[in-house]
């Protein structure tokens, strides 16, 4: 008894639909193969891949697999020979067919949309395609090719693109710890710079750690003790707790202390890096001789560097001359 057989060539050609069924639902859309076939091995249907609609809008496939070279094949392309019957076949519908022509060993598929490919009668005559390796890749890359195709021009259907898939990186610091206690007091000094100068008459190297409104000084340095007790009222001295003030649901305290640590940090980027009110950006001070210098930094991956130059802008903040960098 003879027994049925299924030859390789079956087993390549299951292979390339497969390859087609996967590249196609990469894009989002439906595959539907037809089974029993006469020249049409399945139809894409469009699906929008952010709603999940469906448009009822095909494109008729035919899947022409090898897992030999393709024909008159180079780096940049190949040509492929149809049979006549087949090529009126796909002529003859209403509907858009591509021919899709697959190594699937390699994972290649290339494809041509047929009625638009044979418009030109001169190549209806030839019955030959030519596959440019890049501009015909069936790929994600033609999902808007393929809506194109399947669409009427007049419907006016939109869908979505692709989503796609991004790795965000906050540039955002992140606040490990905070001191546990925040001080409150009443002042005499009404404006900062008084403040600054009496600190100055003191011969003391104040940090700016602190914030003054309403004659009022809140920070993390213990109000009680030198210097700050020269400038404070020291019986209307109040410790808090930090928890209070950085979780406060009251918008007035949370916004001090978001201030208060913003502070805080221009003071760590001390003597180097400098904090612009007006402009609401960080620069880095000029060098002595104002030649560029390089900044080492670990990235996400590994350890590398930056070379900063100073800007016009910077210059003349500083009142410096010189070659701009």
């Amino acid at each position: 008894m003879t027994r049925k057989r299924i030859g390789k060539s079956d087993i390549i050609g299951e292979q390339g639909i497969a390859l087609i069924h996967k590249i196609v639902v990469d894009m989002g859309f439906l595959w539907h193969p037809t089974g029993l076939e006469a020249g049409i091995d399945g139809y894409i249907e469009l699906r929008d891949p952010e709603t999940g609609e469906v448009s009822n809008l095909i494109i008729q496939v035919q899947s022409k697999a090898t897992y030999r070279d393709f024909q008159v094949e180079t780096p940049e392309g190949f040509d492929y020979l149809c049979e006549a019957r087949d090529l009126n076949y796909w002529l003859e519908g209403n509907a858009p067919v591509i021919l899709v022509r697959s190594r699937p060993s390699t994972n290649e598929a290339y494809w041509v949309s047929i009625k638009d490919y044979f418009e030109d009668l001169s190549k209806r005559e030839s019955r030959k395609i030519h596959f440019d390796k890049i501009k015909n890749r069936f790929d994600i890359n033609c999902r808007n090719q393929l809506i194109s195709l399947a669409k009427p021009k007049d419907s006016g259907i939109y869908l979505s693109p692709l989503p796609k898939n991004e790795a965000l990186y906050s540039n955002l610091l992140e606040v490990e710890s905070f001191a546990s206690k925040l001080y409150l007091a009443e002042t005499e000094y009404r404006f900062s710079g008084s403040i600054w100068q009496k600190f100055r008459e003191m011969e003391v190297d104040a940090k700016s750690e602190w914030i003054l409104k309403n004659k009022r000084i809140l920070s993390f340095h213990n109000l009680e003790e030198y210097p700050w007790n020269e400038i404070c009222d020291v019986g209307s001295i109040e410790p808090f707790d930090t928890d209070e003030w950085a979780y406060s649901d009251d918008i007035d305290s949370y916004r001090k202390f978001v201030q208060l640590m913003n502070y805080c940090l221009a003071e760590k980027l001390k003597p180097n890096i400098r904090f612009d009110k007006r402009k609401e950006y960080y620069f880095f001070l000029p060098t002595e001789h104002l030649t560029p210098f390089i900044l080492s930094y670990k990235s996400l991956l590994q350890k590398t560097h930056r070379i900063c130059y100073m800007s016009i802008k910077i210059r003349k903040k500083f009142g410096l001359q010189g070659n701009t960098f």
